[in-house]
């Protein structure tokens, strides 16, 4: 299955980090939103990426894999959409305009696009369900059915009052 994500993780303690060749950066304590898409099969497939990306010991590959391998980081959310598309720019995009958020390292997953980051940290003032909300408004105005993931339960649909 084919589609795009966005993981919403906590950083529970400011970290120093080295992502690949963008260099050395400091991570500060906080929310942050990181969208990717996951165009392949297997392990490549949006599942397949997901269940990656919650693993804490792997190889480092992906940008976002040098903040989630650090214990006082995690994904505590997963919205997610089945797609053939490559929307990640376009959710991207439609999530900076909607909530204030600043990108603590350019061109963190996005060097093979224009964006200026994939990975946002979140205004403080922003609780979890209003993140939540937010996601799942953009996704649906990206064309896209959201859904929650999580690795025990899989895909769940997004129902938020």
């Amino acid at each position: 299955m084919k589609g795009v994500y966005t993981l919403v993780i906590h950083v529970k303690k400011s970290l120093e980090i080295k992502v690949g060749r963008l260099g050395h950066f400091s991570i500060k304590k906080g929310m942050y939103f990181y969208t990717g898409s996951a165009m392949g099969k297997g392990a490549c497939s949006l599942e397949g990426r997901l269940k990656r990306h919650y693993r804490k010991k792997k190889k480092p590959f992906w940008h976002i894999d040098h903040v989630l391998q650090r214990k006082d980081a995690h994904a505590i959310w997963v919205v997610c959409s089945t797609t053939v598309r490559s929307l990640e720019c376009e959710v991207n995009k439609k999530l900076r305009e909607r909530m204030q958020v600043a990108f603590p390292i350019k061109g963190f997953g996005s060097s093979d696009c224009e964006c200026e980051s994939h990975f946002a940290l979140l205004d403080g003032s922003a609780g979890i369900r209003d993140v939540l909300r937010v996601l799942s408004i953009t996704y649906q105005a990206c064309g896209l059915r959201p859904m929650l993931w999580n690795p025990k339960s899989g895909f769940l649909p997004v129902i938020l009052c």
